[in-house]
Protein backbone atom coordinates (compact mmCIF):
# COMPACT_ATOMS: atom_id res chain seq x y z
CA UNK A 1 0.00 0.00 0.00
CA UNK A 2 2.56 2.25 0.44
CA UNK A 3 3.69 1.82 -2.90
CA UNK A 4 0.70 3.45 -4.52
CA UNK A 5 1.52 7.25 -5.62
CA UNK A 6 -2.10 8.38 -6.01
CA UNK A 7 -1.86 12.45 -5.76
CA UNK A 8 -5.17 12.67 -4.19
CA UNK A 9 -5.12 9.99 -1.47
CA UNK A 10 -1.37 9.42 -0.58
CA UNK A 11 -0.07 9.91 3.29
CA UNK A 12 1.44 8.15 5.41
CA UNK A 13 1.45 9.27 9.26
CA UNK A 14 0.27 8.20 12.78
CA UNK A 15 -2.63 9.98 14.80
CA UNK A 16 -0.63 12.81 16.17
CA UNK A 17 1.13 13.62 12.77
CA UNK A 18 -2.66 13.79 10.55
CA UNK A 19 -4.28 15.73 13.65
CA UNK A 20 -1.25 18.36 13.50
CA UNK A 21 -2.14 18.11 9.36
CA UNK A 22 -5.83 18.66 9.85
CA UNK A 23 -4.94 21.42 12.95
CA UNK A 24 -3.08 23.54 10.51
CA UNK A 25 -6.00 23.17 7.98
CA UNK A 26 -8.75 24.43 10.73
CA UNK A 27 -6.73 27.43 12.13
CA UNK A 28 -5.61 29.17 9.61
CA UNK A 29 -2.24 27.20 8.49
CA UNK A 30 -0.73 27.63 12.54
CA UNK A 31 0.20 25.46 14.82
CA UNK A 32 1.16 25.97 18.32
CA UNK A 33 2.61 29.66 16.67
CA UNK A 34 4.59 27.79 14.26
CA UNK A 35 3.03 28.49 10.27
CA UNK A 36 3.13 25.33 8.50
CA UNK A 37 0.53 26.46 5.53
CA UNK A 38 0.30 29.64 4.12
CA UNK A 39 -3.21 31.06 3.12
CA UNK A 40 -2.85 30.23 -0.50
CA UNK A 41 -1.94 26.59 0.45
CA UNK A 42 -5.07 26.34 2.22
CA UNK A 43 -7.00 27.99 -0.56
CA UNK A 44 -5.86 25.49 -2.97
CA UNK A 45 -6.54 22.78 -0.68
CA UNK A 46 -10.06 23.12 -0.29
CA UNK A 47 -10.69 24.84 -3.69
CA UNK A 48 -12.91 22.54 -5.75
CA UNK A 49 -10.89 20.98 -8.84
CA UNK A 50 -12.06 18.85 -11.16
Amino acid sequence: WRRAEILAANGHGNAHSVAQVMSALACGGEVDGVRLLSAEAIDNLIREQV
